[in-house]
């Protein structure tokens, strides 16, 4: 499946890039290093692709939910959500 090997690509990436010297530089100097060049921009923008595919994700499984057939772990976490949602007070 072409997103989950993005979502892994994305891990992956970040994952290298965290062990970097560009993120321990990052860490030290976040307000010089955001204006220089170099790899440790890849960080934000792999959280950011990361963020969107699971959202896509989590979007895909709200429209087909089946409350009494769990798939995995995001169905179950929606139906345990829904169940301890508050009802909407009355004004």
């Amino acid at each position: 499946d072409h997103d989950f090997q993005s979502m892994l690509k994305d891990l992956t990436d970040m994952a290298y890039l965290e062990g970097s010297i560009w993120a321990l530089l990052y860490d030290a100097f976040p307000a010089l290093m955001k204006h220089l060049p170099g790899p440790h921009h890849g960080i934000f923008s792999s959280a950011r692709s990361l963020t969107a595919s699971i959202r896509k994700e989590i979007q895909r499984h709200k429209l087909d939910l089946d409350p009494s057939n769990p798939r995995d772990y995001i169905d179950k976490f929606l139906i345990e959500e829904r169940h301890n949602r508050r009802p909407t007070q009355a004004l």
